[in-house]
């Protein structure tokens, strides 16, 4: 598949990239999570590179691959507690029985 032109348009333009990706993926909740989660991806992203250059290699490696193969947004979110997924939680309830 060839590579799309348009992807160096987002050089400087990292969180139109990062919104752009989430498109219309997942529930409104789920958009409402990743919108928030923006500074923290970046901070993951810029210390991988971070990373790679402390370790004597150059640093590689696009915000878009990153966000395509390395930040899989949909198991992220599966792995959330349902309070960080924004849902509410019915407590159990516990029947005290005079017995």
């Amino acid at each position: 598949m060839p590579e799309n032109p348009y992807l160096d348009y987002f050089d400087g333009h990292e969180e139109e990239l990062y919104l752009g990706l989430l498109g219309n993926m997942g529930s409104r909740t789920f958009q409402d999570y990743w919108r928030r989660q923006y500074e923290r991806t970046m901070r993951n992203y810029k210390g991988q590179l971070g990373r790679q250059a402390i370790a004597g290699q150059e640093p590689s490696g696009t915000f878009y691959s990153y966000l395509t193969q390395q930040s899989p947004f949909q198991q992220q979110w599966a792995q959330l507690a349902p309070w960080e997924r924004g849902q509410r939680s019915i407590p159990s309830l516990r029947w005290l029985l005079p017995w």
